[in-house]
């Protein structure tokens, strides 16, 4: 599983990957800068490529990427929405759902939201995850959204 936060001004994941509750990798990325988008990956990592293009085809619900028996996954796209919202896209609800800041998905959401309740920002909210959920660990990935858009901006111009 994974952790991934968002204060408003950084998303920021967790590296790890597991698979039949053995670490697999401590370097996953879970955050991609593309296609004039930022997007957050919970779940199955071979699966980034494949939901990024079906988001860009459309995101038609009924041809939604689907998961292996229990695995899942959840899409989060930042830039979309002109009012600073992100766009959630799940296996389970693949027809999308605006978010506000502070949030956060995967195994160690509910640390690192009360983290960031608390006044802590996204990446110290999932250092603190790292610390107490067992599914989250790695290296840390931290990505300034208004940077990162900022960037794709001027690269398209």
């Amino acid at each position: 599983m994974s952790t991934i936060a968002w204060d408003g001004v950084s998303v920021v994941a967790d590296g790890q990957a597991s698979a039949a509750g053995i670490i697999t990798d401590l370097d996953i990325r879970k955050i991609r800068v593309e296609s004039a988008l930022v997007y957050a990956l919970v779940g199955v990592s071979p699966l980034f490529d494949r939901l990024i293009a079906w988001y860009l085809a459309g995101a038609d619900p009924d041809k939604a990427p689907k998961p292996l028996k229990e695995d899942g996954w959840g899409l989060v796209v930042f830039g979309a929405r002109a009012d600073g919202s992100v766009m959630q896209f799940t296996d389970e609800c693949p027809y999308g759902d605006a978010f506000q800041p502070p949030w956060a998905w995967g195994s160690g959401r509910l640390i690192a939201l009360g983290a960031m309740y608390a006044g802590r920002s996204a990446e110290e909210a999932v250092r603190i995850a790292v610390e107490r959920d067992v599914n989250t660990g790695g290296e840390i990935q931290v990505i300034k959204i208004a940077e990162a858009l900022g960037t794709l901006k001027e690269a398209a111009e």
